[in-house]
């Protein structure tokens, strides 16, 4: 009854206690939005949250831009810029932090696990910068990078093979010379003297 006569902090108690005790997702839902309606900048932002619980990530950012423009300002902050920049400056631990809030926000973006995968590898990580690729590999298959760099797991392990196989599927997608380059030097250290030769005059 408070919110319906306008108090809008009661509307969001009120979408909180559907959310939390009933969990009634359109009856927090529909509380939530009343406030953001009216320009409450933690309405909007828990109709944000609930996108994103809802896996809706293109509602969840209309409302992330709303809390934001009425004046929360942890809504402001883009996790992915500044973890980007962080990677930059060689400031890892940073980076890593950043990107791992932007995971938060956006648990399927395969770009952003790329990102924080390479925060991994350049800070010595290599199996969590493994787990980052790996998972960016079953959302988007097509990037060669996550190949290339997940690469860098198994050269860590002394299992060459794999790492071959990494850089092999790279090729198949983009042929780099980079990438060949990287195979050539798994033949060699796997004693293929032939196959070093044919990547290398790749």
């Amino acid at each position: 009854e408070c919110c319906f006569l306008g108090n809008l902090n009661s509307c969001i108690h009120a979408g909180d206690l559907k959310l939390n005790i009933y969990n009634h997702l359109q009856g927090a839902n529909d509380f939530y939005k009343m406030a953001c309606d009216e320009k409450n900048a933690l309405g909007c932002f828990n109709l944000h949250a609930l996108e994103l619980s809802l896996d809706d990530y293109v509602e969840a950012e209309k409302y992330r831009k709303l809390a934001c423009l009425y004046g929360l300002k942890k809504a402001c902050i883009d996790y992915k810029k500044e973890g980007e920049k962080y990677l930059q400056s060689r400031k890892f631990e940073n980076a890593i932090q950043a990107f791992t809030q932007a995971l938060h926000l956006q648990p399927k973006s395969d770009a952003i696990l790329a990102l924080r995968g390479t925060a991994y590898n350049q800070n010595g990580h290599f199996i969590k910068a493994y787990q980052d690729f790996t998972e960016a590999i079953k959302i988007n298959s097509t990037d060669p990078h996550y190949y290339s760099q997940r690469a860098f797991y198994h050269i860590s392990r002394q299992n060459y093979e794999l790492a071959k196989a990494d850089y092999t599927r790279a090729i198949s997608i983009e042929g780099r010379s980079e990438f060949f380059r990287m195979r050539g030097l798994m033949h060699l250290y796997l004693g293929n003297f032939q196959g070093t030769i044919q990547d290398c005059s790749e």
